[in-house]
């Protein structure tokens, strides 16, 4: 009875043995799959040409466009998975090691949007392939839209006071002036539009 159960006690361990190596395998083939790496050379850019949206009576001319730097910007490779690294773009360290697949890079300005500056952002798909250099660049654009009331010396001549409401979708701003404080142009604006916007009204009062 006692080698019978030491019998028992010993096929089993026998099978736990064979299972643990079975798994130490799988393991192992596992790390020889992420062992086919590929190395990215990633680039950003930024296209700073502004969207604009201007409503004036006399044009201007000469307006120069800004150069942006892409350095700082968050950086997000994405696979099938969902994210799979973020980084800080740096010109001078810009090369990542990743496993052979199908990804995309998403590049785009630190912090959120916001009404008083130009929100740059872009992305592209690109696959690694084993033991190969990849370059890949994203170019960063205007996300949201420049709105600029530009105000003729007609119309300041014409009314002592106004009221104007610009909307867009859901989103609106108003803009006075009463005649009592000292004349200015108003600021530009950023808005990001809701998918499906296609339309920006003025209304004037």
């Amino acid at each position: 009875m006692m080698n019978i159960r030491y019998t028992i006690m010993a096929g089993c361990l026998l099978m736990m043995g064979l299972a643990s190596c079975e798994m130490k395998n799988e393991i192992l083939r596992k790390d020889d799959d992420s062992s086919e790496m590929g190395l990215l050379n990633l680039g950003v850019a930024v296209d700073s040409k502004n969207n604009d949206v201007q409503t004036k009576a006399e044009a201007e001319s000469g307006e120069t466009i800004p150069s942006v730097s892409a350095t700082g910007y968050i950086v997000e490779i994405s696979n099938s998975t969902g994210v799979y690294k973020t980084l800080t773009y740096d010109p001078t360290n810009a090369s990542v090691e990743l496993p052979v697949g199908d990804y995309t890079m998403a590049a785009h300005k630190p912090g959120d949007p916001t009404e008083t500056e130009p929100y740059y952002g872009g992305s592209t798909s690109f696959s690694m392939k084993k033991n190969e250099s990849t370059d890949v660049a994203v170019t960063c654009k205007m996300t949201n839209t420049k709105i600029q009331l530009a105000y003729s010396t007609e119309m300041q001549a014409s009314f002592t006071s106004w009221s104007i409401t610009v909307k867009a979708g859901m989103r609106s701003k108003v803009l006075t002036y009463s005649g009592t404080e000292a004349f200015a142009q108003p600021s530009a604006f950023y808005w990001m539009l809701d998918e499906g916007v296609k339309e920006i009204t003025v209304s004037f009062v």
